[in-house]
Parts: structure tokens; sequence; C-alpha cells
């Protein structure tokens, strides 16, 4: 799905990586994180823009909900009007202090200076089993 939805500059780039589709369907699907999510044990925690071309806003979505049913703690934040990467300082200040606030509830931390309001899905349960 990643080259069939990216610019020619990136479909390259990818392919690059990874080699032409065609030929190598089995390579794409081998390293797809779409496939390969059972391995995932660990709280985790989703950035995406709304408008990235190159990852579309549904796999992002699709991979929290599968992080999220194995009783993971999660959290998916989407930044309207961004892309794949983020660019205005604002979103990479938002993203980094939920980044911060993830794990700081995750590992049971007050932060001192910030008030956290990252929902995070799982998180009570996961911490009763643990």
């Amino acid at each position: 799905m990643l080259v069939k939805n990216a610019s020619k500059v990136k479909r390259n780039y990818v392919e690059t990586l990874l080699g032409n589709l065609d030929k190598h369907k089995d390579r794409y699907v081998t390293r797809s994180s779409l496939r390969n999510h059972e391995t995932l044990e660990v709280p985790t925690i989703f950035f995406h823009g709304t408008d990235d071309e190159v990852v579309p806003p549904s796999q992002a979505r699709e991979m929290y909900e599968m992080v999220r049913n194995k009783s993971i703690p999660t959290a998916l934040l989407l930044f309207q009007g961004e892309g794949h990467g983020f660019t205005r300082p604002d979103t990479c200040m938002k993203a980094l202090e939920a980044e911060y606030c993830f794990f700081a509830q995750v590992f049971n931390l007050t932060p001192a200076d910030l008030t956290c309001d990252v929902m995070i899905d799982n998180l009570d349960t996961w911490r009763a089993e643990s």
C-alpha cells in the first residue's frame, strides 16, 4: 500500500529499499507492520499527519486498533494538515510533549512542568497485569 500511495520520488525511495513491488511483493508483505503486529508487546503511541500521502492515515488507525485490541497501552494522535514528516513547529512541539506524557504515564511518573492530556487506552489494565 505504501508504494501505491506514494509520490514518484517517494516511490523510488521505497523501491531502492525493498526492490520493485511486482518482483518482490513477498518482501513488502514480510516487512509490513500491518502484517507483523503479532510480535508487538510494548506500549506504543502513533503520530500521524492527516495529509500524509506516503502512509495513509487509515494505516495508522489500523495499527492503533490492532495494538488496542491486544490490550497493550496505546494512543493515536492525528495532526491536521501535516504530511509524512511534521514540518510545523507547533506540531513538532505537541508531538514531543505527547511522547513525553505518554511515557510518563506508562512509567507512572508525574511531570513537574507539563499537564498531560494524552489519553492512553488499556493503561490501567496493563498496569494491573504487570
